[in-house]
């Protein structure tokens, strides 16, 4: 019975951890938030402020409420565990006292199967805590394995077989995101030649930033298909494919680290290459203003003496990300 409890609430503390995750997720959104200055700029500028505050008000609340759920959850499992260990021990001690008020046992082997008693609850207790602690585990190690295991369907197929992109088409393409109502994206064709510059326009939530995570691989189209030289999208590996790709995505972050490992993601790298991508992105005179060049470290929130571009600088660097990875690909 105590097992079977233990698996009931197991159910239950696993749904509130996934309800407490989504809420994580929102809140520490704003968190990070509050401590970007250069998000605080556009916050100051656009009058956010107010809607801000009520928001993180409102995730507040919603924050108590879970907790108190989760805390009523808990009264309930260890209230139901106290119940069945009370009728446990009630029946063996009830059972004690009978066989010896009617002389079947002396008051000494009482007292000994009292213990006995006592230490078997005490074991059952151990054991069941045990068995909760390795499930729990199991759970954990299954998710971690699947998402480290999981492969991509393009895993087993063939490389990326042309040296330069010479034409893209999106041909009658239609995306919607799982358990989405509508599509983001609608029956899409163009085409985009090499040596072309295009703007795509288009309202927020149009599909925009959709459109070109579909044309990275990052997603795959749920009607249609997206020709890369007259070739399907799907025909080719997804990590050979990642590679005919730089892009620049809104949001991007740099870690703490230097200039030459944030954005090579390696530790050593043809620097002849590194400083030709600094070229093409722009901020060469930058990076040669600084004491220690391509070393110098990144985020101040981290180390007190690191370097921080500007805004534009950043956008430049990120957008020249993918080809410093390249270096980084070739030596290491």
């Amino acid at each position: 019975m105590r097992i079977f409890n233990n698996e009931i609430y197991s159910k239950k503390r696993g749904r509130a951890k996934r309800q407490k995750s989504a809420f994580l997720n929102k809140f520490d959104y704003y968190y990070a938030l509050s401590k970007d200055d250069e998000a605080a700029k556009d916050i100051r500028l656009g009058g956010f402020s107010d809607y801000i505050i009520k928001t993180v008000a409102k995730l507040v609340y919603q924050h108590d409420k879970i907790i108190s759920n989760h805390m009523k959850l808990c009264a309930a499992e260890n209230s139901v565990r106290a119940l069945l260990n009370f009728i446990r021990d009630s029946v063996a001690w009830i059972y004690l006292v009978y066989i010896v008020s009617s002389g079947q046992i002396s008051i000494s082997d009482f007292v000994f199967y009292f213990g006995i008693v006592t230490g078997f609850s005490n074991w059952v207790i151990r054991l069941t805590w045990s068995y909760n602690s390795i499930e729990k585990c199991l759970i954990d190690c299954k998710r971690y394995r699947e998402y480290t295991e999981s492969r991509s369907e393009n895993d087993e197929k063939p490389d990326v077989d042309f040296d330069s992109v010479e034409r893209i088409e999106f041909k009658n393409v239609t995306f919607a995101y799982p358990e989405a109502q509508n599509s983001t994206i609608k029956d899409m064709n163009f085409k985009i030649r090499k040596g072309e510059n295009i703007a795509v326009v288009g309202e927020n939530g149009a599909g925009k930033t959709t459109a070109v995570k579909l044309l990275c691989g990052l997603y795959f189209p749920s009607e249609g298909n997206i020709l890369i030289n007259g070739k399907s999208s799907r025909d080719f590996n997804s990590k050979s494919y990642f590679k005919l790709f730089s892009a620049l995505f809104q949001d991007y972050y740099f870690m703490p680290m230097t200039v030459q490992q944030n954005i090579t993601a390696s530790l050593d790298c043809d620097k002849e290459k590194l400083y030709s991508a600094f070229e093409k992105a722009g901020i060469l005179d930058k990076i040669n203003s600084l004491k220690d060049k391509e070393n110098s470290l990144m985020n101040k929130e981290v180390y007190k003496q690191a370097i921080d571009f500007s805004g534009g600088e950043k956008q430049k660097t990120a957008a020249r990300q993918g080809d410093l990875q390249k270096c980084a690909d070739t030596d290491t």
